[in-house]
């Protein structure tokens, strides 16, 4: 099983006449599924439509009519309450190939929210992956046992015409036995720098990984530095781990944050936690626009380039020990 960078796909997937009878979209989307930096060694993780729209660069329109078409074929199954996506056949592509790697595999899970979709990702394990359905099974038990008022559609119309699997469970993390899967370190247990919300900068940092590390500077340490400004920013009420993740996407959407300006300026994770003028500017939208009209377009970029111009000056202070930002 791949467990790094890397993901296995079988050749038989451009012969498969079910594949050959997709549209273009959905085949791209298809592939997307399996490669996404988003993506992990059992194909059921977190990715909202706005992930996707990003990475892909579609209208939201066109990826979910690319993804009602998948569904339909029976190649992925989406979580629209949890915004969680399943694609069984990762399991079968690439099954674990040893303990280690199940247990790795029932940590994933259990890292993710309540979603109905661990029960079909069971019935994928059963085929290739006894050892990890087993595993899987026990905690969908548990949970069941604790939640006894959850309900189950699968691939029901949603509004806008996708279909997903509902779940009106609350948004809690799938129990997996500990003897199964402990391996000797907690990302999410409590930590002194918690926030009010209860998230660690250690978890913001994996975010920032998760959602931003595929075209943007990962975070490999978490510096004295780096965890001072964090505190600070965990100190706001309502941070919770989602408005992390709302506020990481929006960085990661922005073409200008992606390197895309004049002066190629890419965003990195200081900068993302620099202060709170830093976060007011990117929700008030300052960093999302896309090709402008010339005259409006071409004053906004300057504005922005004179901001990361700003970064680059307080980032060379801090280097040479000038101090905090401002």
């Amino acid at each position: 099983m791949t467990t790094g960078r890397y993901c296995r796909i079988s050749p038989r997937f451009w012969q498969d006449p079910r594949v050959r009878s997709w549209s273009e979209d959905a085949r791209t989307l298809a592939l997307y599924l399996r490669t996404s930096p988003h993506a992990n060694m059992v194909g059921l993780y977190y990715c909202p439509v706005a992930y996707m729209t990003a990475d892909l660069q579609w209208t939201e329109a066109r990826l979910r009519r690319a993804l009602d078409e998948l569904i339909r074929a029976g190649y992925a199954l989406y979580d629209h309450e949890t915004q969680v996506v399943l694609v069984p056949e990762t399991l079968s592509d690439d099954p674990p190939q040893n303990p280690n790697q199940v247990k790795g595999a029932a940590v994933l899970v259990s890292q993710l929210p309540t979603t109905p979709l661990v029960r079909h990702l069971v019935d994928a394990a059963l085929k290739v992956c006894p050892a990890l359905a087993d595993i899987l099974r026990n905690g969908c038990e548990t949970l069941a046992a604790g939640a006894s008022n959850r309900s189950e559609t699968v691939a029901q119309p949603l509004p806008n015409g996708s279909a997903s699997v509902s779940n009106t469970g609350t948004d809690t993390r799938i129990p997996i036995p500990k003897s199964e899967t402990d391996t000797g370190t907690d990302t999410h247990a409590a930590s002194d720098d918690a926030g009010c919300s209860g998230v660690t900068p250690q978890r913001v940092a994996e975010l920032w990984n998760e959602i931003c590390g595929g075209l943007m500077p990962r975070v490999t340490t978490l510096t004295d530095k780096r965890r001072q400004k964090l505190r600070a920013r965990l100190s706001r009420p309502g941070r919770e781990e989602e408005w992390w993740r709302a506020y990481f996407t929006r960085i990661r959407a922005s073409p200008f944050c992606c390197g895309e300006g004049a002066r190629g300026w890419t965003a990195d994770f200081d900068w993302a936690i620099r202060s709170e003028d830093v976060i007011a500017r990117v929700l008030e939208g300052r960093y999302d626009g896309r090709e402008r009209p010339a005259g409006a377009g071409q004053r906004l970029t300057m504005t922005a380039d004179a901001e990361a111009l700003v970064a680059h000056i307080y980032a060379a202070r801090a280097g040479a020990g000038g101090g905090d930002d401002p």
